[in-house]
């Protein structure tokens, strides 16, 4: 029954190799950034992501099967991008280095430049920019979730922690050198990034910004703690997820937007700090209300929320142990 039961075991194990065997040699970090590319929400985003992990890994586990995905997918998206200047639009937002970038920046020149050829095609043009402009601001609206939640893996790799600014995962890295890529000197332990967004309204269009700052607290030379943080950032961020205009000075408004960060980031730190095993007292609402707080495994996340307009809204994630 034994020898049965290691045969079995094997097999088991087999077969999961055979499905996929590079998870089986991969890096944690190499399996993280491949799912970030089969995860992705739209198409634009997993193109954009597999470009980052084929830049970043050229020769990682999966950079043949990345490789030919976005040679196959890309080809297709900028086929059926170049039809519309808003497809176009969208291609140069998710792939301003890609392949078809040049071209694409010739089709917008080439768009602008027929606006004034008659009547028909005046109004055909000024179609035409009101779609590019729907679509960019769809997808500017998109970032600031994508952006939330890039910063949200980086602050909640646990490879984060006891590391120096010069051994920082990949996550960390990439989110502190901002898309400019590697930087000259030490990496950065803050960052800030601005995300402009438009909300749509029964009179007209209010343009809004969202501020993001992920920053690193060293002990000596260590990363102790990690922190996102913004001022009314859970506002901006339902804002931006249901596409409606709030008002962060009315606490009513504020309480709505906090329950829908509580449940988005409830969920995303369920995985390493499960509800039933780290839930921890709430502390007491002082300078902000705390929205969750789960501690174990020698670390701690702590969500608070400000309690006025332009308070900064805080996610907070430390190293409790040694």
């Amino acid at each position: 029954m034994k020898l049965l039961a290691v045969l079995g075991a094997l097999g088991v194990a087999a077969w999961l190799a055979a499905c996929n065997p590079q998870r089986f040699v991969a890096s944690p970090d190499d399996y993280r950034d491949y799912r970030r590319v089969r995860t992705a929400l739209t198409l634009g985003g997993r193109l954009r992501a597999a470009e980052e992990y084929l830049k970043a890994r050229p020769k990682g586990a999966f950079a043949d099967e990345l490789k030919a995905l976005f040679d196959e997918e890309e080809a297709r998206y900028f086929e059926t991008a170049k039809t519309s200047q808003g497809g176009t639009l969208e291609y140069l937002t998710f792939l301003p280095r890609g392949p078809h970038a040049d071209a694409a920046h010739s089709l917008l020149v080439a768009w602008n430049m027929r606006i004034e050829e008659g009547e028909g095609v005046t109004l055909l043009a000024e179609a035409r920019r009101t779609e590019a402009r729907l679509a960019g601001a769809q997808i500017q609206r998109q970032l600031v979730g994508e952006t939330i939640f890039e910063g949200l893996k980086a602050i909640g790799d646990r490879e984060l922690y006891n590391r120096t600014r010069e051994t920082l995962p990949e996550p960390a890295k990439r989110f502190l050198a901002g898309s400019g890529g590697a930087t000259w000197g030490p990496m950065p332990i803050s960052t800030t990034r601005d995300l402009f967004f438009v909300i749509p309204t029964n009179l007209e269009r209010e343009s809004r910004l969202a501020t993001l700052t992920l920053s690193l607290v060293l002990d000596g030379a260590r990363v102790r703690r990690a922190r996102l943080s913004g001022p009314d950032l859970y506002v901006h961020w339902l804002e931006a997820d249901a596409m409606l205009a709030l008002d962060p000075a009315d606490p009513a408004q504020r309480r709505r937007a906090n329950a829908h960060a509580t449940e988005r980031l409830t969920g995303f730190f369920e995985g390493t700090f499960p509800g039933e095993r780290c839930a921890g007292a709430r502390a007491e609402a002082r300078a902000a209300e705390v929205l969750l707080e789960r501690a174990c495994d020698g670390f701690r996340v702590r969500v608070a929320a400000g309690t006025g307009l332009g308070d900064d809204d805080v996610i907070e994630v430390a190293r409790t142990t040694p």
